[in-house]
C-alpha cells in the first residue's frame, strides 16, 4: 500500500472514496452525503486541481484518502481531511498517508502539527 496522488483526471476515484467515507463515517465530516453526491464533475475536478489529494489502494480498492492545503512561504501545509476504510484500520494506512516521504512532497513543503 503506497500513497498515490490523484490527478484531476481521476476525479471519479476521488468522488467514490469521498462518498464512501461520508456513508461510512458521516459524523467525522462537516459535509453531508446528499449534498456532496449531487456535485457535478467539474466540482470534483476543481477540488483535485486545488488541493493535493492522495489515496492508498489495497486489493484493487481505494482504502484511504488524505488532503492537504499546500504550504506557502508563510505557512506550513495543513492536513484538512483523512479517512481510512474500516477494514484496513490499524494496519498503518493513516501513517502511510501522512508520512512526507510516502507522499513525495516537494522539498519546500513544510508539514507541522496543528494545535
Amino acid at each position: 500500500m503506497r500513497p498515490e496522488r490523484l490527478p484531476p483526471t481521476d476525479w471519479e476515484r476521488f468522488r467514490a472514496i469521498r462518498l464512501r467515507s461520508l456513508r461510512t463515517d458521516p459524523q467525522a465530516f462537516g459535509s453531508e452525503y446528499a449534498e456532496v453526491s449531487s456535485r457535478p464533475p467539474q466540482s470534483w475536478i476543481g477540488q483535485l486541481e486545488g488541493l493535493p489529494t492522495w489515496v492508498v489502494n489495497h486489493d484493487g480498492r481505494d482504502q484511504g484518502v488524505v488532503r492537504f492545503v499546500p504550504s506557502s512561504e508563510h505557512s506550513p501545509a495543513e492536513l484538512i481531511s483523512l479517512w481510512v476504510a474500516p477494514e484496513v484500520r490499524g494496519q498503518g494506512v493513516a501513517r502511510r498517508l501522512i508520512h512526507p516521504g510516502s507522499l513525495k512532497l516537494s522539498p519546500s513543503t513544510v508539514l507541522e502539527p496543528g494545535p
